[in-house]
């Protein structure tokens, strides 16, 4: 068996390589559309490039939202297509 080019490797993701939010950072992102029965609340942020990133908001809102509010969220996953919120405590 060989050895992998050291050049040829997978390198590991790093999201303020790619201008994305670092995993723990709040942000502010806009609420989507309102949650369906038993599915969580949706928000949006803006990226650099103009694309958009969406993504489940974990646990229960302090105050039920509207769709298209700001709102401060802490991000607790995200990659290259996806992320996830969880509302403040």
């Amino acid at each position: 068996m060989k050895e992998t080019d050291a050049t040829k490797r997978c390198k590991p993701f790093s999201a303020s390589a790619l201008g994305l939010p670092s995993v723990g950072s709040w942000i502010e992102a806009t609420v989507l559309e309102a949650s369906k029965k038993y599915k969580p609340w949706r928000a949006k942020i803006q990226l650099r490039g103009g694309k958009e990133l969406s993504g489940p908001i974990e646990g229960s809102p302090p105050a039920p939202p509207q769709p298209g509010q700001r709102v401060s969220l802490e991000v607790i996953d995200i990659g290259e297509n996806k992320i996830r919120y969880r509302w403040p405590h």
